[in-house]
């Protein structure tokens, strides 16, 4: 069976499998569509609605323009918090790649140093089950701040085959954490975003994202002229992505936001503005 992706939408075979979102519908200015998908969700909760109230929320709800790339840098407080999250993703997917690249610094046996840089993903993916949950910014912050440490203690280490254990052990955590990095910035990116210009956004984050690994295997070049130049430009740019991290909100257990000018308000909306009811598990504009 063949899958592909139809408007936000899982198709096997050509037959959807999965609603698209009503937010998604909304934002787009299907409120026909929206409604119907709502009623339905209402039905199967057992919560029916008013015809009345529910042409209300709807007409509330949608905007009445469609959202383009400006959108993502057109206002103050949005532009600040894009940019952050393009940097973010184009600073985790280079030192990622960057340090995959770099095995054959980390020892001669190049089979015994994917295999480890494989296996260490399995941890680190695995502690950012427990941990995003509490704050998407302090594991996004934290993990790539460890992964930038990581590579400027390398720096510190000389190259000798006495050494040799002690530059695999920090490579893996450094690998450890530029995966955990990479496991959150889906997540973290596509909450930061509002509704009515989430898809942009998380589009135009992984174009950035794949320019880092485009530049990687360059940047490990640069070690024809100096030896520690690879890890030191990783290792900054890393901890300067920590640092950055810090400055977007945190939106862990928070509504998601819907409109470019709740983030200029710096505010999210209420629970009772969120509790209508969703059809199965949609996500929310993805």
């Amino acid at each position: 069976m063949g899958l592909e992706v139809d408007d936000g939408v899982e198709v096997i075979d050509g037959v959807r499998v999965l609603p698209r979102s009503a937010r998604w519908l909304l934002a787009n200015q299907r409120t026909e569509e929206a409604g119907l998908l709502i009623r339905r969700a209402a039905r199967l909760n057992g919560r029916p609605l008013q015809d009345d109230l529910l042409t209300q929320q709807l007409l509330d709800t949608v905007e009445r323009r469609r959202h383009t790339l400006l959108d993502l840098v057109r206002t103050p407080a949005m532009r600040r918090q894009s940019l952050i999250v393009f940097y973010l993703w184009f600073v985790t997917i280079l030192i990622y790649y960057g340090l995959s690249f770099n095995i054959s610094d980390f020892g001669d046996n190049l089979y015994l140093g994917h295999l480890l840089f494989g296996l260490v993903e399995v941890p680190a993916r695995t502690l950012v089950l427990f941990t995003v949950n509490r704050s998407r910014r302090l594991t996004q912050a934290g993990s790539l701040g460890l992964g930038g440490l990581a590579c400027l203690v390398l720096v510190l280490v000389p190259h000798s085959e006495e050494l040799t254990p002690v530059r695999m052990a920090i490579g893996l955590v450094g690998k450890f954490g530029a995966t955990a990095s990479f496991s959150v910035i889906y997540i973290y990116s596509a909450e930061i975003f509002p509704t009515v210009i989430r898809q942009n956004g998380i589009g135009m984050g992984s174009t950035w994202g794949r320019l880092g690994g485009v530049l990687a295997p360059g940047v490990h070049l640069l070690k024809d002229y100096h030896v520690h130049t690879p890890m030191i430009l990783f290792g900054l740019s890393a901890l300067i992505g920590s640092g950055l991290t810090l400055l977007l909100p945190e939106t862990a257990n928070q509504p998601l936001l819907e409109t470019i000018e709740e983030v200029e308000d710096g505010r999210r909306p209420k629970e009772a503005d969120t509790a209508m009811p969703r059809p199965l598990s949609c996500s929310s504009g993805l």
